[in-house]
């Protein structure tokens, strides 16, 4: 059995395989953009984003960035995502446009595909979820090697789930079977 990869690692080579079919360039931005994912009184959780292409598929065009959780515990159950803002085809595309429309999506409203920390991927609600749950639907299992494992003896009270001891394993060819599900939904989308 080939040796596996972890969901950020399968998410970078998807956006990777973006880049390579799109031809686009990746646009890095100054500073970090900080995209809220969850809040309560004690803080917030973000995705940090640091770069972004902008891909044409079809008669669509896309700004995709993948962002890695950060701040505080509430970004506990998440790991990274990409995401995908549908632009206009006579619209700037300069980085602080980017940036503007990158910040916009907050709460994973235009998340394409998340991994959690279990490493399990997940969809959120939104405009893609039906769609990415259409294409993983049979697929997913047939390329997870071995799902999350968790320490059952204790509690993590920030995220009151168990705390992960493993995360799940992904066959690296699914990346691109990933990234060819991801490109036929944004091109219909």
């Amino acid at each position: 059995m080939s040796k596996g990869i972890y969901a950020r690692e399968l998410l970078k080579t998807v956006f990777v395989k973006f880049k390579e079919i799109s031809g686009s360039q990746e646009r890095k931005f100054s500073e970090t953009s900080l995209v809220e994912m969850a809040r309560d009184i004690d803080g917030a959780g973000y995705m940090s984003y640091k770069k972004a292409l902008v891909v044409k598929f079809d008669e669509n065009i896309w700004i995709l960035s993948m962002g890695i959780a950060s701040g505080d515990y509430q970004a506990g159950l998440y790991d990274s995502d990409i995401m995908a803002v549908k632009i206009l085809p006579d619209a700037i595309v300069d980085i602080a446009t980017i940036v503007e429309r990158i910040e916009k999506e907050n709460y994973f409203k235009s998340s394409l595909i998340i991994a959690r920390n279990t490493g399990i991927l997940y969809v959120g609600k939104n405009c893609f979820c039906e769609n990415v749950r259409k294409a993983l639907n049979g697929v997913l299992s047939e390329f997870l090697i071995q799902g999350p494992e968790f320490d059952h003896k204790h509690i993590d009270l920030s995220t009151l789930s168990c705390p992960v001891t493993e995360q799940a394993l992904y066959k690296p060819e699914f990346a691109e079977v990933l990234s060819e599900k991801l490109i036929e939904i944004l091109k219909s989308s």
